[in-house]
């Protein structure tokens, strides 16, 4: 029997919102099949929540949410990700028959680890393992800064694995000198992921685009990357002040 860790959520469907996990989640036995920082297995919508605790598991192993056919909106892990003879990845550790997954306006900065990962080969900073052949994968207006590293070398900046399927990657970003990635994201330096033209990419994205409607404003930090304001959302006509 497998079982499912996260930190809000064990398994689970419907949608989960405005929550945080600080806590640490340690599970190491071989009969885990989904670890998140949220939810271990979730079918529903997962949004503008936050994980900042550090996750080892076995099984799929994602800093917001494990495993599951979701949709996460606003997310962002800053936690450490280890995964164990496993997948393990920033935002969703992957599924092996997911349906349809969406990732849209979140982040990574966590250090993702896998140890002993020599089935999957699936270490990443947003998304790391799909292997239905039917499912449908978006990640739009993401990014990752965390280290990514699978058996010592560097893994994947934004997706780890997908077996069949072409997945629709659109104004992702990842910074230099953290992990490996391919044409499906652009590699920025340091200086301009902590600039104002940055945020302001990742804005006009969600301002000039259709299907944006609730998603949250990003923000600049002085001397540190941009952070999303669950306060301010796009309307689908102006950014509006839901406190």
């Amino acid at each position: 029997v497998y079982c499912n860790v996260g930190g809000i959520v064990g398994k689970g469907n419907g949608k989960i919102e405005f929550c945080n996990n600080s806590c640490s989640i340690q599970k190491k036995s071989n009969n885990t099949y989904g670890c998140g920082g949220i939810a271990g297995y979730y079918d529903g919508t997962i949004y503008s929540c936050s994980n900042n605790g550090k996750l080892e598991s076995a099984g799929l192993v994602g800093g917001i949410l494990g495993t599951g056919s979701s949709k996460t909106i606003n997310c962002y892990n800053k936690g450490i990700v280890n995964g164990q003879n496993s997948v393990a990845s920033g935002i969703n550790g992957g599924d092996y028959w997911a349906s349809e997954v969406n990732i849209y306006n979140c982040y990574n900065v966590g250090n993702v680890i896998t140890e002993n990962s020599t089935i999957y080969n699936a270490t990443s900073g947003i998304y790391g393992y799909m292997q239905n052949q039917i499912g449908k994968l978006d990640i739009i207006n993401s990014w990752n800064a965390g280290k990514i590293e699978n058996l010592g070398k560097r893994g994947k900046a934004i997706i780890g694995k997908i077996r069949t399927i072409t997945p629709n990657v659109s104004n992702c970003f990842y910074l230099e000198n953290t992990s490996t990635e391919t044409s499906i994201a652009q590699l920025c330096n340091q200086a301009y992921m902590q600039s104002e033209e940055f945020v302001n990419e990742l804005n006009t994205y969600i301002e000039t685009n259709n299907n944006t409607k609730g998603w949250a404003k990003w923000i600049q930090v002085e001397g540190e990357n941009p952070i999303l304001d669950f306060n301010t959302v796009w309307d689908g006509e102006k950014w509006t002040n839901i406190n």
